[in-house]
């Protein structure tokens, strides 16, 4: 699953949480710790699959309630067009 961020979406980080703005309905979103480092990894073009392992190494998780998290996450926020998602790479 590619994930990409939505062209009207702007955030910045603050110390462990990311704040993240939809300008086009003037929408403010904050994630927490572990919200903001997947946030992060999305933003940097990683796959769900490349998400997944990434976090499996930085955090103490099982790996299919992380799947599980990580999909309603993105559910969410492209439920809120933050990101838009694909199931082939590179869309």
């Amino acid at each position: 699953m590619a994930i990409r961020i939505g062209k009207s979406v702007q955030w910045t980080k603050l110390g462990e949480e990311v704040v993240i703005l939809n300008s086009s309905s003037g929408r403010y979103y904050s994630l927490d710790p572990v919200g903001s480092r997947a946030w992060c990894l999305m933003v940097e073009g990683l796959t769900l699959e490349e998400i997944v392992s990434a976090m499996l190494r930085e955090f103490a998780a099982e790996e299919q309630q992380l799947r599980t998290d990580l999909r309603e996450l993105i559910g969410n926020l492209a439920e809120r067009l933050l990101v838009s998602v694909s199931d082939k790479v590179g869309e």
